[in-house]
């Protein structure tokens, strides 16, 4: 095991969150007592990981295109459009997994490249046409010259880096004086409601290594802004996501931008683990109002 320090304003100062071990088993959630950045402390190094990501999420095909991965997908394409055309853009995905953006950003008239950690994902990727290189996404950057690119992605990926700042940081350098990056990611943590269980997100049994950084819409701005980006559109309809498009600035100050607290998430915490036994006992009886709908027209139509 390896101890990070936050990423964000690197104090090393983990709050842990009441009642996150009961959902996670001997792991918890910490939040930075600085800056309230929710991330966990101790874990392995991405290159142990990344065989764990290869071999549950390609070798055995739990990770497979959705109508949910497709609707991600959906959303950085539009989310993108309201800022210009999409169109003959020079794009590199982080983390293109098999490929599926990629596709979608060359079919609307794109020069498109991809990077993926994955060896098994990155050959397939090839195979369907699109170019992702192998390997991690801050080695090959530096590879790269400077002002290469005129828009980054980071789908629902941002969250499973070893350090999103140094990969904000790479981004910043390969994109062009104006470029944009575009930041999609879940487990969003929501202070104005608590819109599912917490065991939806805090699932036992998942190492929390895989996803070790848990975004609300203050520290991911700020993320964003001190590594020299700022925000320019956002996509927040749906409550289990958050989508950010941001334009390359002079990077902020941490002083001079919105931060979480720690204590302010200690009882966010603390109040959705009770809510959460309301919004289970809500679903099951929407599962069974929805059977019982289901049944009926059976019946009906008989």
């Amino acid at each position: 095991m390896t101890h990070y320090v936050c990423d964000l304003c690197g104090a090393d100062t983990p709050v842990e969150m009441p009642f996150t071990r009961r959902y996670l088993g001997t792991q918890a959630l910490h939040a930075c007592g600085r800056c309230g950045l929710v991330y966990q402390p101790d874990r392995r190094d991405w290159a142990t990981l990344e065989h764990t990501f290869t071999k549950g999420y390609f070798e055995d095909q739990i990770y497979i295109q959705t109508p949910a991965t497709r609707e991600r997908q959906l959303r950085a394409l539009r989310l993108l459009e309201t800022v210009g055309p999409f169109t003959g853009k020079r794009v590199v995905d982080v983390g293109a997994g098999e490929g599926e953006f990629l596709l979608a950003a060359q079919r609307r008239g794109n020069a498109v490249v991809g990077v993926e950690p994955s060896k098994v994902a990155a050959a397939r990727a090839n195979a369907r046409g699109v170019s992702v290189h192998e390997g991690f996404f801050e080695e090959w950057a530096d590879t790269q010259p400077a002002d290469t690119f005129d828009v980054a992605t980071f789908i629902y990926v941002l969250e499973t880096m070893a350090s999103p700042a140094a990969a904000l940081q790479a981004c910043r350098r390969i994109l062009t004086r104006d470029g944009l990056v575009l930041v999609s990611t879940g487990n969003r943590l929501d202070y104005e409601r608590f819109p599912f269980p917490l065991a939806r997100i805090l699932r036992r049994g998942v190492p929390r290594e895989l996803h070790p950084y848990n975004w609300s819409v203050a520290t991911l701005e700020a993320m964003l802004n001190v590594n020299g980006f700022t925000v320019v559109a956002r996509d927040w309809r749906e409550p289990k996501s958050l989508v950010l498009l941001a334009r390359a600035c002079e990077p902020y100050p941490l002083e001079d931008t919105v931060l979480d607290s720690a204590h302010r998430l200690k009882w966010y915490f603390r109040r959705w683990h009770f809510a959460s036994y309301r919004l289970q006992a809500a679903e099951r009886l929407t599962r069974t109002l929805s059977r019982a709908a289901h049944a009926a027209r059976g019946l009906s139509s008989r």
